[in-house]
């Protein structure tokens, strides 16, 4: 199984498609706007404190493989 076919569950029998997919693309939408955000954020202030700016790329490498781990987990 690839990325593509895990960020494609199975809808629950008790939801609607159109529904369980907006639920979905939505959680990923946001996860995905925050951690540029939070990575934008960091990248521009790096210089003056790059530790912590590399402490924020592993804080966004962590929600990362949360999320596609919660997605992996969708119930079906």
């Amino acid at each position: 199984m690839n990325v593509a076919d895990e960020l494609r569950p199975t809808v629950p029998e008790t939801d609607d498609p159109r529904v369980a997919s907006e639920i979905l693309n939505y959680v990923l939408d946001r996860t995905l706007r925050l951690t540029e955000d939070v990575q934008c954020y960091a990248e521009q202030r790096f210089d003056q404190a790059p530790t912590s700016g590399t402490h924020v790329s592993e804080l966004n490498a962590e929600i990362s493989g949360l999320v596609l781990e919660w997605v992996r987990r969708w119930p079906s």
